[in-house]
């Protein structure tokens, strides 16, 4: 009797997992719009120079305004200037040397042999956190321009790639970035 109940529990729950289920696909944090509009890319552009430009400079209180045919929700707004906020230990991470920005719009730790040796274990949890936090953030930026401005889903990796070229004129000299083809170059 045991055994038919949790068998029956187990299709169910794979039934669910399969076919989906409208109470837990609300739950998604991010869903692409069907039938989103094309991306304005002269528009992300701007607002990527302007968002980058503040964030390096540590600016706070940056007062956002959305450019043609894009909206800015709030969570975007936040997540611009939380990662002002954030900005110096960033930096510091990339002018260590241990830190790369990669083209898919997200900062990585390099975790060689020397950054072991040089850091202690409470500093690599320290940066990691930093790092995960930053991401955080840029992803928030990422998917709540698709979803605020009713962007189409496949505008995603465009707009990742628009915000990492803003962010590679800003590098100071010794800062490390991956190029377009992948490989790890210090400005």
């Amino acid at each position: 009797m045991m055994l038919k109940r949790s068998g029956l529990f187990l299709l169910f729950v794979g039934c669910v997992a399969v076919g989906g289920c409208a109470s837990f696909s609300g739950l998604a944090p991010f869903r692409f719009t069907p039938n989103g509009k094309e991306m304005p890319e002269a528009s992300v552009e701007e607002l990527a120079k302007t968002i980058e430009s503040q964030v390096f400079a540590g600016n706070r209180d940056m007062n956002l305004t959305a450019p043609e045919g894009l909206i800015l929700g709030d969570a975007v707004v936040q997540a611009a200037r939380t990662r002002a906020i954030r900005a110096d230990l960033v930096k510091n991470l990339l002018r260590s040397g241990y830190a790369v920005e990669q083209r898919n719009g997200t900062v990585a730790l390099i975790r060689n042999r020397e950054y072991r040796q040089a850091t202690s274990s409470r500093e690599r949890d320290r940066n990691a956190l930093i790092i995960m936090s930053e991401n955080t953030d840029r992803w928030t930026i990422y998917e709540g321009l698709v979803r605020d401005s009713k962007l189409k889903g496949s505008s995603l990796p465009a707009i990742q790639r628009i915000f990492y070229r803003a962010r590679i004129p800003l590098l100071e000299p010794g800062m490390k970035y991956e190029d377009e083809s992948g490989q790890t170059v210090t400005r």
